[in-house]
C-alpha cells in the first residue's frame, strides 16, 4: 500500500519538519513521497525549510517555493499535479496543513479500514487538537436554517460577529453542534474539518485537483459540493487519528482579516450549503 503526503507551509516552518519527522516515524510505511509547498513565507522561514532539505538527503522528500502565497487549496493542487506528472504509485494521498502530526500506527490503522474506504474518493481522520477536541465528523447532516440565519447575522458586520462569538462562549452548551460529536462513530458525513483529508484511487477517477475557487476559508464546504454532484460520498474514519496544531498559520493572520477571508468564502459557499 502506497501512501503520500501533501503539505501547504507559510510562515511555520519547524511545524513542516516536525510533520516531516512524525512521517519517517510510521511504522510499516515504505518510501513515502512528501510535498511540502511553500506559500511564499518570509526569507527566514524559508531558509529553515532549505536548510532542513540540504541536511535530509531523503530521495522522495520534495519542496516547492511559490513566489506568490496562492491560498490553501490552490497550494495543495500544485503538490497533487507534481505527484501526478511524476507517474507514481499510490494508494491514497494524505493532504493538508502542514501542523500535523502522524502517530506510528497510521499505516495500520488504514490497512486495517482500507476495504472501508472502497467506494469513497475522501476520508476524514479523526483529527484531534492539543486539548483534546475531536474536530471531526465536522458536518454529519445538512446545516439547520437556523445556523443558516445566524451565518447570515455573523458576516453582516465585523463587530456582530464579535458579538456572536462573545455570546456562543455562554451558550455553547446549547449552541454547540450535536452533529459533531460522535467522533467515535465512523460513517459517512456531510463535510470534513479542512485541515487534513485521504485521498483515495476513487478521487482521481473523477478529478485532477481540488476545486480551489477561494483564497482561504470554506474549503470543506467547496469540496463537499465536488464530491456530491458526482454522486459520491465522504466517509468518517474514527480510527484513523492524527494530531492538529490547530490554525498555526491562520493564527498568524490578524483577526479582522481573517474574518474578511471567511465572509469572501462564504458569499460563494452559502449556496451550497
Amino acid at each position: 500500500m502506497n501512501i503520500n503526503f501533501i503539505f501547504t507551509n507559510y510562515n511555520n516552518s519547524l511545524l513542516s519538519i516536525q510533520a516531516i519527522k512524525s512521517i519517517w516515524e510510521i511504522e510499516g510505511i515504505v518510501n513515502p513521497h512528501i510535498v511540502i509547498i511553500d506559500n511564499f513565507s518570509e526569507y527566514r522561514e524559508r531558509a529553515k525549510l532549505k536548510n532542513f532539505q540540504k541536511k535530509n538527503s531523503y530521495k522522495n522528500l520534495h519542496f516547492l517555493y511559490l513566489d506568490e502565497n496562492i491560498g490553501y487549496f490552490k497550494g495543495l493542487n500544485q503538490g497533487i499535479r507534481m505527484m501526478l506528472d511524476t507517474g507514481i504509485k499510490f494508494d491514497y494521498f494524505i493532504i493538508g496543513n502542514n501542523d500535523l502530526i502522524f502517530p506510528k500506527n497510521l499505516y495500520q490503522k488504514i490497512l486495517k479500514n482500507k476495504i472501508n474506504h472502497g467506494p469513497y474518493p475522501v476520508i476524514s481522520p479523526n483529527l484531534v487538537t492539543r486539548d483534546g477536541v475531536h474536530q471531526n465528523p465536522h458536518v454529519l447532516n445538512k446545516i439547520s436554517k437556523l445556523r443558516k440565519i445566524i451565518y447570515a447575522l455573523y458576516f453582516l458586520n465585523y463587530q456582530v460577529a464579535k458579538f456572536i462569538l462573545m455570546i456562543s462562549t455562554f451558550t455553547s452548551s446549547i449552541s454547540k453542534r450535536k452533529d459533531s460529536l460522535d467522533y467515535k462513530r465512523s460513517g459517512v458525513i456531510n463535510m470534513g474539518y479542512g485541515a487534513c483529508y485521504l485521498l483515495t484511487k476513487k478521487f482521481f477517477e473523477y478529478y485532477n485537483e481540488l476545486d480551489a475557487i477561494t483564497f482561504l476559508m470554506g474549503e470543506e464546504a467547496f469540496l463537499s459540493n465536488q464530491i456530491h454532484t458526482k454522486g459520491l460520498e465522504i466517509y468518517y474514519d474514527s480510527e484513523i487519528e492524527i494530531l492538529h496544531y490547530d490554525q498555526a498559520s491562520c493564527g498568524q493572520l490578524p483577526a479582522k482579516r481573517m474574518w474578511n477571508y471567511t465572509k469572501e468564502s462564504y458569499k460563494l459557499y452559502r449556496k451550497l450549503i
